[in-house]
């Protein structure tokens, strides 16, 4: 009884109806599925609603990039996520690979909560972040946000400072998330780059 999930029933007169955003994931090879608007609320705050645009479970596995939640050694699983936000992360792929990234490791893209302090709705209540805590690449090699970022440093020295540094500079630079906030802002992102719409 609690769980919800769009399946497809022959003869129904009214389809999903996809929208542009799905559209340009499947234009973009993304695997995705539409998702029941989980409709929740903030705890303690009964007035505020979470609701995800479009929300759709977007594959854990984008471009032959995986996405795997909390560590390195957890197999890519499928994410609740805005059609938006999955498009970012879609887009995200290609400065990833360039950079040589062939995992990253997330802390989650939907949690209904509200900014800290705050009874306004945080981007992961509707859906629109994700938080990048770790970073594989090609030759193996693992780097984290809390343990190699070089914190309020313009020009990082150490080969993960700088790999972690320019992955934030590409994102920035190609507009694909309207903010990136790293453990320059704060404490409370000192293990983790949060990047939302």
């Amino acid at each position: 009884p609690a769980t919800k999930t769009y399946v497809c029933v022959p003869g129904t007169d009214n389809p999903f109806v996809l929208s542009a955003c799905h559209h340009d994931l499947l234009d973009m090879g993304a695997a995705f599925a539409p998702a029941v608007n989980p409709d929740d609320k903030p705890d303690g705050i009964p007035d505020v609603t979470c609701k995800i645009v479009d929300p759709v479970w977007i594959a854990g596995t984008l471009n032959g990039i995986d996405f795997r939640p909390s560590s390195p050694d957890n197999e890519p699983k499928a994410m609740l996520s805005s059609c938006a936000n999955a498009r970012a992360m879609v887009v995200s792929t290609g400065a990833l690979a360039e950079l040589g990234v062939t995992d990253v490791v997330h802390l989650g893209i939907y949690n209904c909560r509200v900014i800290a302090g705050t009874k306004t709705l945080s981007q992961h209540g509707l859906a629109n972040a994700i938080d990048i805590a770790g970073l594989k690449l090609v030759d193996q090699s693992y780097y984290t946000v809390l343990n190699d970022w070089e914190k309020n440093v313009s020009s990082p020295k150490t080969a993960a400072g700088k790999l972690l540094k320019a992955l934030v500079q590409k994102l920035h630079d190609d507009h694909t998330y309207n903010i990136l906030l790293t453990p320059n802002f704060n404490t409370d992102h000192d293990d983790h780059f949060h990047c939302d719409l």
